[in-house]
């Protein structure tokens, strides 16, 4: 019985035998009719992953565009209803006050005093007055900062900024038995260098900040969820805010610079269970916008500027126009909470932000001020240290540099000749 043996050459079928046969060539035929099929098969297969692709980015930057289009959409100007509620509170006054006038005329012969018209006016005036009206507003104002940072969570994959994204690493924070991951500057950065190396910033003064914080609320009553604390200057990635968040109080963070609140925002999403504020605005003496000036050694930090000056210092850098605003804004709804720490570290601006808020000073005396002083930032504002430092003497409160409840107090002449100090300023009558 003899078996053939086909060898396939080149496509071609020759047998053992030397030679092709019809069938051979037959099958030779159907081979590269299939060949071209596969090939065309394979054509329209790589045009069909292409026009997917292509498809997914459109409809990607399509939904992308869309997204913000609904951030512009959803999120209204607040400033704006702020201007038309005041125009209605004024209308409403001016009605109040024809009622009085029209009163006043028919008291005569309604034999109606004119105190009893005026308890009468004042009991309707207070029921629509100001101060309640513009407290809704404020609260409206904080609902809307917080509703805007969950929606940044939500919607990461389409509002992340691939910018700041490149300049940000992922670290672990472990202080004093708190555990928990922020993201940090992988650039220069003080205090992403500080976090970096020993998972902690400024460890002393946050501890000294608690045990503050632990003093009146033994005094108080008060638990942590009741306590108001304010970052002024929220360092760069939110040292405070974020740390001091984790103990459950709640948190108001100002920042002015686009990249600092956006890794403040970052930082809000990976640890969602903070009950914080973050307003992407500076905070002054008056609604405006300024300059902010990058310190070059430090990209994290820098200064703001509001007057030209032709003497700025050589290590910084004009950077970007920030916006600013005041804390007296944010009083009416402040008021009915408990601010019990504010933290300032706005790089020579102490005064415009004292001086914004200077009713939380001079009628609610927020216990505890910590605050970063550089004298020689002051001066590039033109304000002199120790006239500064005497708004608080002024108002009851002293000035320590080795922290709150030790009764080691510091003369604020002495405060001007020294480089960069923390100061820890307590509102004395808090410990009696």
């Amino acid at each position: 019985m003899e078996i053939d043996k086909e060898i396939i050459l080149d496509s071609k079928i020759i047998s053992n035998y030397g030679f092709s046969s019809k069938k051979t060539k037959e099958n030779s035929k159907e081979l590269k009719v299939i060949n071209y099929m596969g090939k065309g098969l394979k054509i329209i297969l790589y045009i069909s992953i292409i026009t997917t692709i292509i498809f997914i980015i459109i409809n990607n930057s399509l939904s992308q565009i869309s997204k913000r289009k609904e951030i512009n959409d959803r999120y209204f100007n607040l400033e704006k209803i702020n201007n038309n509620q005041q125009q209605q509170l004024n209308q409403i006054k001016s009605m109040i006050l024809r009622k009085y006038n029209k009163l006043s005329i028919n008291s005569q012969n309604q034999q109606i005093s004119l105190n009893q018209i005026k308890i009468m006016i004042s009991r309707i005036y207070n029921k629509i007055s100001i101060n309640n009206q513009y407290q809704k507003f404020t609260q409206a104002i904080n609902q809307k900062y917080i509703e805007e940072q969950n929606f940044f969570c939500d919607n990461l994959n389409f509002l992340s900024n691939n910018e700041f994204e490149n300049q940000i690493i992922k670290a672990n924070i472990n202080f004093n038995n708190k555990s928990y991951y922020i993201y940090i500057f992988s650039n220069s950065d003080g205090v992403s260098g500080s976090i970096r190396k020993t998972k902690r910033w400024e460890g002393y003064s946050t501890l000294q900040i608690l045990e503050a914080l632990n003093f009146y609320k033994n005094k108080t009553k008060l638990k942590n969820e009741d306590l108001y604390i304010l970052d002024i200057g929220a360092n760069n990635i939110g040292w405070y805010s974020f740390y001091l968040g984790k103990f459950g109080y709640n948190i108001m963070s100002f920042e002015p610079t686009e990249r600092n609140f956006y890794i403040l925002k970052k930082n809000y999403c990976l640890n969602r269970d903070i009950n914080i504020t973050i307003i992407n605005k500076g905070v002054f003496t008056s609604e405006k916008t300024c300059d902010y000036y990058e310190h070059l050694g430090n990209k994290g930090n820098g200064m703001v500027i509001c007057n030209q000056r032709n003497n700025m210092p050589k290590f910084l850098k004009k950077k970007s126009i920030v916006t600013l605003t005041k804390l007296s804004n944010f009083i009416p709804f402040l008021s009915q909470k408990r601010v019990s720490v504010i933290k300032i570290d706005v790089e020579g601006s102490e005064e415009a932000v004292i001086e914004s808020g200077i009713e939380l000073i001079t009628k609610y005396h927020v216990p505890f001020i910590f605050l970063e002083l550089c004298p020689s930032n002051l001066r590039l504002h033109n304000v002199n240290t120790t006239k500064f430092l005497e708004i608080f003497e002024n108002n009851g409160y002293k000035i320590s540099t080795s922290g709150f409840l030790n009764k080691n107090y510091t003369s604020i002449k002495y405060l001007e000749k020294l480089i960069i100090v923390n100061l820890y300023i307590i509102y004395t009558k808090i410990l009696e």
